[in-house]
Formats: C-alpha cells, sequence, structure tokens
C-alpha cells in the first residue's frame, strides 16, 4: 500500500476534526500566524542591524557587450533614520561608479565570475575572508551567510582566501536608481 494511500483515511479524520472545531482553530490559527510573522520580522531586522553594523565587501557584476565584466563597489549610506545601498565612486571609475575588471585572473576566482554571468543582468557579489582572524571577519561571515546565501566560491587578493557569494539582488534596504 502507498504512502498516499495510507494518509487518505488520517488526512480526511484530521480535516473532521478541524471542521469541527471551528472558528476556535481559525482563530488560533490566525494568532499563530500574527506572531510567526512577528517573529520573522524581529528576526529580519536583527539581520539587517547585522548587516549594518558588520558590511562585507559588495560588489555590483555585469558582462559588458564585449563579454568583459565591469564592477562597482556597493556601501551602505545613512539615509534619514534608514540606510540605502549605494555605488561607490572610485578613482578611475565612471561617473555612476562601474569599472572594466580586465585583471580578475590574477584573483584567481573558483568558479570564474563569467560563469555565474550568464546573461547582462547584474548580480551582486558579496565576500569575506575564508578564515576570520579578526571578530570583525566573523561577525562579516555572519552578516554575508544571513543575507547573501550559500558560499559560490573562492579567490585571493593580497595573499588573503575569500569566499564569495552571489545573488540577484541586495538584501534590507533600498537599491539606487540607475540614472
Amino acid at each position: 500500500m502507498s504512502a498516499l494511500q495510507t494518509a487518505g483515511p488520517l488526512a480526511m479524520a484530521g480535516a473532521q476534526q478541524m471542521a469541527a472545531a471551528g472558528s476556535t482553530a481559525n482563530s488560533k490559527s490566525d494568532n499563530d500566524e500574527d506572531s510567526s510573522k512577528a517573529s520573522d520580522d524581529e528576526d529580519s531586522n536583527a539581520k539587517c542591524d547585522q548587516l549594518v553594523r558588520h558590511p562585507p565587501g559588495v560588489e555590483e557584476i555585469r558582462r559588458t557587450a564585449d563579454l568583459n565584466i565591469e564592477s562597482r563597489e556597493m556601501r551602505l549610506q545613512r539615509v534619514g533614520e534608514s540606510y540605502r545601498w549605494e555605488p561607490y565612486r572610485s578613482h578611475g571609475s565612471s561617473p555612476s561608479g562601474w569599472r572594466r575588471q580586465s585583471k580578475l585572473d590574477h584573483l584567481h576566482f573558483d568558479p570564474p565570475l563569467q560563469y555565474l554571468l550568464p546573461d547582462k543582468k547584474p548580480r551582486y557579489l558579496a565576500y569575506v575572508a575564508s578564515v576570520p582572524e579578526t571578530a570583525e571577519d566573523s561577525e562579516q561571515m555572519i552578516s554575508v551567510a544571513d543575507e547573501f546565501g550559500s558560499k559560490a566560491g573562492t579567490f585571493e587578493w593580497h595573499d588573503v582566501r575569500y569566499n564569495y557569494m552571489v545573488s540577484g539582488h541586495l538584501p534590507c534596504f533600498p537599491v539606487p536608481e540607475e540614472k
């Protein structure tokens, strides 16, 4: 006998009990849902606060028409009572912060970034030291794991190995509008 056939009578009995309980079950379910949502909101707020206190390195990356890669650093900027993601314009970048990345081979990305950019949609790359050496490094690892997901790969920069994650969006706060 299949598991579906076995579960059939049990599922029916459960449905009948819920129907007999009437509105009591519905109000309890609504209360449970409300408290679960509040708990999720508090958890989300705590993760966003963690990100503000210990931001990892974040780059927006994209493929160009000639299949090269451009990036721009993204930083959290305080705006009133909250924060928003803003591009950081470094020396030699375009007015919107984009810079062509011609020396990615020297960073030994594994897997190569080109494989993580299947189309021309920008992605966000968050990175932290693979082996935390300070409390700040450990906190940044928590920020990345909570908000950017699992490790996509590694790279090396100035003799330090970094883990990187790739996401289609930036967490918690608004992103700048393209001009």
